[in-house]
């Protein structure tokens, strides 16, 4: 004699009695349902071999497909009493939280599902139908909704994925800079959004950098190079990301502020970078007297003799010879136009 586990739906013949009820299915609530919830597990078993199962553990499985196996994402197993045969339909709800955010692999169409009997301890007859036997029996389909990724930027339009630093002078590393904020948060009502190890980088980091990452709902940075991080839903935390231009080179400078998470409409966005790194003046001043670079003019004596008489000249020059325009107004031209060194 033996027991025989196996999920019911609705009507089954056991041991020559019909047993049935049209809301005994399989199913979760609620539907759709989000990452990180905590769902309801509906579940029906019967015992349709002739001897009690005695207690045993299922085990629930969130997979890609239909086909529930043990490599799966596990999201619990929970142990239940002995099946009867006197009473062998017996019905469960079981409550579990399903995974904080997607799990890792493909996207694929949701199964939640149940394999009974998960440690193998019941003897049956037929130990190949603990799993598998069809959506309502022991498998539904799970409907999920998504994280979805929302970015903006503080320079111009704040959608345009875009930003441009301007004109800043290349005068070295950790001098002249300017910095402006990304920022990132999770719109979807309730599913967390991950962001995975360093999930937010530049794509070459020479001319620009990332200052500093907050989140309104943490005491301290948050460090992406350390793991992955979460975002919590429905628009409620928000990471500022603070991207500092400093350039190193002259000319047209560009770079990509790339951010990924687990939106799967949206897994990675990129944010354009753009700014101009000017030469640095450098002003030298010399005179016609020896020595010409001491800044000092010595006229030496000259008589007095009234205006028009004898009188000395020396000239002061102006030089600018550093790699951009000084950018201290020297004069102007006949047509009224400023100069510049």
């Amino acid at each position: 004699m033996a027991a025989d586990l196996i999920g019911f739906s609705t009507r089954e013949v056991i041991n020559g009695l019909i047993y049935q009820d049209p809301n005994a299915t399989f199913r979760i609530s609620p539907q759709p349902i989000s990452w990180g919830e905590m769902v309801t597990v509906t579940v029906y078993i019967a015992n349709t071999g002739n001897a009690a199962t005695g207690q045993f553990a299922v085990g629930l499985y969130l997979s890609t497909d239909s086909t529930i196996t043990t490599a799966d994402t596990f999201l619990g197993n929970i142990s239940l009493p002995s099946i009867t045969t006197q009473q062998p339909v017996v019905g469960w709800n079981l409550n579990v939280q399903m995974p904080s955010s997607r799990p890792a692999g493909p996207i694929g169409n949701y199964h939640l599902g149940m394999i009974l009997d998960l440690n193998n301890v019941v003897p049956e007859n037929n130990e190949s139908n603990n799993s598998n036997q069809g959506s309502g029996r022991d498998l539904v389909a799970v409907s999920v909704l998504p994280p979805v990724a929302s970015v903006a930027d503080s320079v111009g339009s704040s959608t345009d994925k875009a930003m441009s630093f301007g004109s800043i002078v290349n005068d070295g590393k950790g001098n002249a800079s300017v910095s402006y904020a990304v920022t990132l948060n999770n719109s979807a009502a309730k599913s967390l959004l991950k962001i995975p190890q360093n999930g937010v980088r530049l794509s070459s980091g020479t001319n620009f950098k990332i200052g500093s990452i907050l989140s309104n709902k943490l005491s301290q940075a948050v460090n992406v190079s350390t793991g992955s991080s979460l975002i919590a839903a429905n628009s409620s935390e928000t990471w500022t990301i603070v991207v500092t231009f400093d350039p190193t080179a002259n000319g047209n400078l560009s770079d990509t502020l790339i951010i990924e998470t687990d939106d799967p409409v949206n897994p990675t966005i990129n944010v354009a970078l753009s700014g101009v790194g000017i030469g640095k003046g450098n002003l030298v001043i010399s005179d016609s007297v020896n020595p010409t670079n001491d800044q000092k003019i010595d006229f030496g004596n000259t008589a007095v003799d009234g205006a028009g008489g004898l009188f000395r000249t020396a000239t002061l020059t102006l030089a600018n010879n550093g790699s951009g325009r000084y950018g201290e107004k020297c004069g102007t031209n006949r047509f009224g136009d400023d100069l510049f060194l």
